[in-house]
Order: structure tokens, then C-alpha cells, then sequence
């Protein structure tokens, strides 16, 4: 028998929403309860969600506190962030979540801030030696 879980899956709006909850919805050894979270009201992955909220962007100061309201209420075991803004956010705030709600499945802030800036992210590579394509910032 499959093992009952509560994921919170942010970015209802995006496009790789529903093949992403088709496969947690798949998963062979827990049966998922899908939270689905998004700013717009009409999010096409509402649709593919078993509850689901209209939130605050990422980067706005409300939307901690409103992931961990809805965390609490739907006793969230696990936060699935789809967007940078909002891994960001989740990565900054990660272990009041730990503490309060559930664990944001994202790496450390520094990490998630490095490769949230695509152009910062190449630097840091090829700083620590590994080989990128050849790119430039623009002025």
C-alpha cells in the first residue's frame, strides 16, 4: 500500500505544470495529494490539482508567509517550487519551513542564487574550472 503525502507544487501556470504532477502522481511508492499554488486566479494546472490557492509572486515580502499559512492548513509534507523567484524565496526562508511546515525541496540560498542568474551561474563555473560554451554579459 502506498504511502499518503501532502506536496505543495508552486507555478500552477507553467507549462511543465501537468507533466510534472502526472508524474508524482505516478510515483510507485506514495500516493501524493496535490496542493497547486500560482499569482493568477486562472492557472491552467488548478485543473490538474486536488486543492489549490492564488498566491503573492515570489519575490513579494507576503509570499512566505502565505506558503506557510497554506503548508499549515493542508499539512503540507513537501513544497515543490517551480519558479526561480519562488526557489529563491523557499531556499531564503528554508529553514523557518523546516521548522514550522514542511521541506522545501530546494539547495542552500547561495547555491539557488548562483544558478537562479544564468550569466552569474557561467562565471562561478568556470571559475571552479569546469567548461562552459563560450558566452559574454552584456553591458
Amino acid at each position: 500500500m502506498k504511502k499518503r503525502r501532502n506536496i505543495l507544487v508552486t507555478c500552477a501556470g507553467g507549462h511543465v505544470y501537468p507533466e510534472i504532477i502526472e508524474n508524482i502522481r505516478n510515483h510507485k511508492d506514495y500516493d501524493f495529494r496535490i496542493v497547486g499554488c500560482d499569482t493568477s486566479e486562472l492557472a491552467v494546472g488548478y485543473s490538474f490539482s486536488d486543492a489549490y490557492y492564488t498566491v503573492p509572486k515570489g519575490n513579494e515580502s507576503g509570499y512566505p508567509g502565505e506558503i506557510l499559512r497554506i503548508c499549515k492548513k493542508e499539512d503540507i509534507n513537501y513544497i515543490l517550487p517551480l519558479s526561480d523567484e519562488e526557489s529563491l524565496a523557499l531556499s531564503f526562508n528554508k529553514e523557518l519551513f523546516l521548522a514550522e511546515a514542511a521541506v522545501p525541496i530546494v539547495s542552500d540560498y547561495e547555491a539557488v542564487s548562483i544558478a537562479c542568474d544564468k550569466g552569474n551561474l557561467l562565471e562561478h563555473l568556470k571559475l571552479k574550472g569546469i567548461q562552459t560554451p563560450r558566452f559574454f554579459l552584456p553591458d
